[in-house]
């Protein structure tokens, strides 16, 4: 009997993952047939797309991609908090990015397949609060619905990072379910350590609180029910999953945190703040709800155009009004979860109003809160949490239903029909509203609940006419909220100077040996980090890139623009000039004209390797440099180094003019993104010069020895060697990142290792119980 019951509900489970996954292909069919994107526009064009094809290209190469050479003067990825290269549902080095346009395509693809995981995981969620299958299906439509969702579709990393938060709260939910117990300890830790991955800025701001309030709550229940052992568990489990959480997500976590104090990052209305400073008051709510705007919680979807929506449509709104209205008639533990979850959305609703309501006030002030800067992005805690509350409230219907049976009492299902009189009404003003082409494709989803009736009766499923119900409550709502996709032509890629920059860059590419040195842009039609970036796409180095938060020092070096000599020290053997512009330094030659834009060759650009024998004084800051290159130096021949380093230096050196020129011979044996590999040959004493951007991340090995990087000319890195052959590697190896890694890769063998062998002990037990 057992066995049977059993059976039935993973029967049960199957079909409502299959109803998932149906209402889901249905949902985007049209979308994928249209060739549609999410977001096509400035961050996917000009930041997303080209970081991402290039840590997929250098990961594809056996690289590993620390940091991007081509994207502006090295951008240090493992300090970033965009992402973590360590995700594995990125499938960096597994899938080919792909150029500008296939990159965006890939992109819109892979938010696709995370959208799928919110989806399946608001149904764990639910499945977790004992929510039965039908319901659980019907609550997490209402989250996959929701317009907040596909608003936070147009970034990859927004979604994928969200997509884990219901399962981290489903964790949360299992561990005061079954305190001390390892499944619940697992959800929740992997799906933790999943989302900071992903990546870890807001996503993991706002799981800590959504945790906190959840945390809260259930250890309030425990109390009043007396529990205190079960307390005990659960802080104890929460102390493992966050010993394991750190093991899986710490490389994503500790280096960005370290190296946030020097960087900027820019917040919107031209303000910028640096390293861990406070956002300031009047740029912390530009983009928040108005009053006026609470409608849109239950009715027109694309009527709010702000980064965040609050609707969950008439679908949403209706279960979870039937979850505060029979709140009472539930057990104690169901009225824990949605005490929790109506306290998690109501937080994230009235934050969305920011100042409006009153809660910026407090969350100005808030620490870690005070990072989020849109009040409209808490919008998706109200979404995560209306889809709980709905799925539980529609599971309450059979019950009312069974009380009307039972007594003949009308009354019970005075409030339920008002709700669906109302739901009717709502449904049909919006058909009336809406466009006939997005009517035709609404109507597409109305396949939904034959498909599932028809799938029933075929796979012999009990109940399964619970979830066709279902389907059918899912397929009308959904009708009126049409998939927010963009095609190419409305895109910011096919914007004529968009496209006009890739097909100079085309032109360079094949007409030019452009890929072993740098190239500077000097336009005033289409932005020099927007040119930065698409040469990116190509092998093309620059000094320009549109990301923020980046680190201070890279941005400032990209203002430095209209220093002479600068940017050909630091191996801008190019530079290409818009029809206005003109090169900064003297002495460059036209080499091409490409469509009105010209190519300059600068006179004496500096290599990628460079060997001194003499240092001409110390740099002590990036203003004292400018100065110093401004009157003129030859740094093909000399340095500056810092103050610190100018004694040592020159008493290894001798500093001696010297007559005649050594016999320097420097031979490259491996030139790789993160490691380079050369035999030098000099009578003297020498200074080796890589022209790459110093960070405490570059090691450098002489004769297998190893000694200090040097800081060189400002930004440069440095290697002595004494006279005579030397084999000198220098190997960018961010140090606390690499233990992390390990540390990630162990843990995940440990997790593995642990599942593997609790299957086996279930699979033996129930091999030796047979029922």
């Amino acid at each position: 009997m057992t066995n049977e019951h059993s059976r039935h509900n993973r029967g049960m489970e199957a079909f409502a993952i299959l109803a998932l996954a149906i209402t889901f292909l249905l949902r985007y069919t049209p979308f994928l047939a249209s060739h549609l994107l999410f977001g096509p526009f400035l961050d996917n064009v000009h930041i997303y797309g080209p970081i991402f094809s290039e840590v997929s290209r250098l990961a594809s190469s056996g690289d590993v991609p620390y940091y991007l050479p081509n994207i502006g003067t090295g951008f240090p990825v493992f300090e970033s908090p965009h992402f973590c290269i360590l995700y594995p549902f990125y499938f960096l080095g597994l899938i080919n990015y792909g150029g500008p346009l296939n990159s965006l395509y890939t992109l819109t693809y892979l938010t696709l397949f995370h959208l799928f995981i919110f989806y399946v995981n608001l149904y764990v969620l639910l499945r977790c609060g004992t929510v039965p299958p039908w319901a659980a299906y019907i609550g997490a439509s209402v989250g996959m619905l929701a317009r907040n969702t596909e608003l936070y579709a147009s970034w990859i990393t927004i979604t994928a990072s969200y997509a884990w938060l219901p399962l981290v709260l489903a964790g949360g939910v299992l561990l005061f379910r079954f305190p001390g117990k390892a499944h619940g300890i697992v959800v929740f830790s992997v799906a933790a350590g999943l989302l900071a991955l992903a990546s870890a800025s807001q996503s993991v701001i706002h799981t800590a609180l959504s945790c906190l309030i959840l945390f809260t709550v259930g250890v309030g229940w425990l109390c009043l029910d007396r529990r205190f052992s079960d307390i005990w568990r659960v802080a104890w489990s929460l102390a493992l999953c966050g010993g394991i959480a750190f093991g899986l997500a710490g490389a994503a976590i500790v280096p960005m945190y370290l190296a946030t104090g020097e960087m900027i990052r820019h917040i919107g209305g031209g303000a910028a703040v640096i390293g861990h400073a406070h956002i300031p008051w009047e740029n912390f709510n530009l983009i928040q709800l108005k009053l006026n705007e609470a409608a849109g919680i239950v009715i027109r979807p694309t009527w709010i155009a702000i980064v965040g929506s609050p609707y969950v449509g008439s679908l949403g709104v209706i279960g979870t009004l039937l979850a505060g209205i029979y709140f009472r008639r539930v057990a104690q533990f169901p009225r824990m979860l949605v005490l929790a979850f109506g306290a998690i959305a109501l937080y994230g609703l009235l934050s969305g109003f920011g100042t409006n309501l009153g809660l910026a006030y407090l969350n100005f002030h808030v620490p870690f809160i005070n990072r989020i800067r849109e009040a409209g992005r808490y919008l998706v805690l109200f979404v995560i949490g209306v889809s709980f509350l709905s799925g539980f409230g529609y599971s309450l219907l059979p019950r009312i239903w069974e009380n009307y049976r039972n007594s003949r009492n009308l009354r019970l299902l005075i409030a339920p029909a008002l709700m669906a009189l109302a739901m009717t009404g709502i449904i049909l003003w919006e058909l009336a509203q809406m466009h006939p082409l997005q009517r035709l494709t609404g109507c597409w989803m109305l396949a939904l609940a034959p498909l599932l009736f028809i799938l029933g009766r075929f796979s012999k499923v009990p109940r399964c006419k619970f979830l066709t119900l279902a389907g059918v409550l899912v397929s009308v709502a959904a009708m009126v909220i049409p998939v927010r996709g963009i095609s190419v032509s409305q895109s910011a890629f096919d914007k004529p100077t968009n496209l006009l920059s890739h097909r100079v860059l085309q032109r360079i590419v094949t007409e030019t040996d452009v890929r072993d040195w740098r190239i500077d842009f000097r336009d005033s039609v289409f932005d020099n980090k927007f040119w930065g970036m698409n040469a990116s796409y190509y092998g093309i180095k620059s000094f320009y890139n549109q990301l923020t938060p980046q680190p201070y020092a890279q941005f400032e070096f990209m203002l430095l623009g209209s220093v002479p000599h600068l940017r050909a020290m630091m191996g801008a053997r190019y530079v290409l000039c818009g029809p206005a512009e003109s090169p900064t330094d003297a002495n460059t030659k036209q080499m091409l004209e490409i469509e009105g834009y010209k190519l300059y060759e600068n006179a004496n650009p500096m290599n990628r390797f460079t060997l001194v024998h003499q240092v001409e004084g110390s740099a002590p800051n990036v203003a004292g440099f400018v100065e110093i290159i401004q009157t003129g130096f030859n740094y093909h021949s000399e340095a500056y180094v810092t103050p610190r380093d100018l004694e040592s230096v020159r008493k290894f050196l001798g500093n001696q003019p010297m007559s005649a020129r050594p016999e320097d011979v420097i031979t490259n044996v491996i030139n790789q993104p993160n490691r380079s590999y050369s035999r030098v040959e000099s009578n003297a004493a020498s200074l080796l010069i890589l022209n790459e951007w110093f960070t405490a991340a570059w090691k450098v090995r002489v004769n297998g020895v190893s000694q200090a990087a040097l800081r060189v000319n400002q930004w440069q890195v440095g290697a002595l060697l004494p006279a005579g052959k030397n084999d000198v590697e220098f190997e960018y190896q961010p140090t606390l990142f690499r233990a992390l890694m390990i540390l990630n890769r162990t843990t995940v063998v440990l997790i593995l290792g642990f599942l593997i062998l609790r299957w086996y002990r279930n699979r033996s037990v129930a091999r030796s119980n047979p029922a």
